[in-house]
């Protein structure tokens, strides 16, 4: 958890203007931690329902962020990427996006709700995976066609955030 918060601390710095090197990045980090471990105290429907809210909220910024940014994409910038790669260099941030998906145990946390979850926790589970993945895709070429790979690569840490801006 506390790699999350120092994460998303570094994400609200960024897009705040804020140094996310000073007390500031760190008590963002402190209480994103204690919040969290407010809602274990609280109990597991407080866990489903702040991990479903989590989850909405990333899925809201990203189709947001993909909606605003698309009218300043430019194809070509995919195209003139460094070294001929830019289809396989956004392909390989849509894979680091994707391996920080942790909705997967949210869909395998409604199992015990699920009338046969024998059929439907698979569907259920290959259905969130592709639509993370497309979604995940979908924000890598914005990013790519609106900053540049040279842009993001300078700002590896937070390059949403940069593009955002």
């Amino acid at each position: 958890m506390a790699l999350y918060a120092a994460g998303f601390s570094e994400y609200a710095c960024q897009l705040t203007g804020l140094n996310n090197s000073s007390w500031i990045g760190k008590a963002i980090s402190i209480a994103i931690v204690i919040l969290v471990v407010f809602i274990n105290v609280l109990g597991s429907k407080q866990v489903a329902r702040a991990q479903t809210a989590i989850i909405a909220f990333g899925l809201i910024i990203l189709i947001a962020f993909i909606g605003f940014r698309l009218a300043q994409a430019h194809v070509p910038l995919i195209t003139t990427a460094d070294k001929g790669n830019g289809i396989i260099g956004i392909l390989s941030a849509a894979g680091l996006l994707y391996v920080t998906y942790e909705g997967v145990g949210v869909v395998t946390n409604t199992a015990g709700n699920m009338k046969n979850p024998k059929k439907q926790l698979p569907i259920a589970l290959f259905l969130s995976l592709i639509i993370v993945m497309l979604i995940y895709i979908i924000a890598s070429a914005i990013v790519i066609m609106t900053i540049g790979v040279k842009v993001a690569v300078a700002n590896q840490g937070h390059v949403l955030a940069t593009a955002g801006e």
